[in-house]
């Protein structure tokens, strides 16, 4: 298996984990947050499935502008396109479907490819390395919040 395979790979079990740990979610919890400045299960979700989006762009070649991004916005939009954990996953569901076919045609010249981002220059092997880590995170953030509730099951996808 060629290195990106392996990532992407990776990188679907985490959003494998995502879907799964967010189907423990309870419903009247599914819009709680802990803090106002924190993430709710709903736009979590809402969150994985607009940065698989956003780095599908990248690797399309899609010209981002990064600057001046208002994250209130962004979380109020996320927000509304996972009203429910069924329209979260059928969400990031489509996200992904066209990320992985995005990197699947992706030549080994296009993987060196660089591009800008806000954290610096990055490959576009890295693009995908980073979408995994996105993920991760995105699932940990779920993971906490099941726990503040009292659910320590471990929602990990293999």
């Amino acid at each position: 298996m060629t290195e990106i395979k392996e990532i992407l790979k990776m990188t679907q079990m985490s959003k494998a984990s995502i879907e799964k740990c967010a189907s423990f979610v309870p419903k009247d919890k599914w819009a709680w947050r802990p803090s106002e400045t924190a993430r709710s299960a709903q736009q979590s979700m809402g969150h994985a499935a607009t940065s698989v989006q956003m780095m599908t762009k990248v690797l399309k070649g899609e010209k981002i502008d990064f600057s001046g991004m208002d994250h209130g916005k962004i979380r109020k939009a996320e927000e509304k396109q996972a009203r429910t954990f069924e329209e979260g996953k059928e969400l990031l569901g489509r996200s992904w479907k066209e990320f992985e076919e995005t990197v699947n045609r992706l030549s080994a010249a296009d993987l060196k490819k660089t591009v800008e981002m806000p954290w610096g220059r990055r490959t576009y092997a890295d693009i995908v390395k980073d979408t995994g880590w996105e993920l991760s995170y995105i699932f940990a953030q779920l993971q906490y919040l099941q726990t503040i509730w009292g659910d320590l099951e471990d929602h990990f996808a293999m």
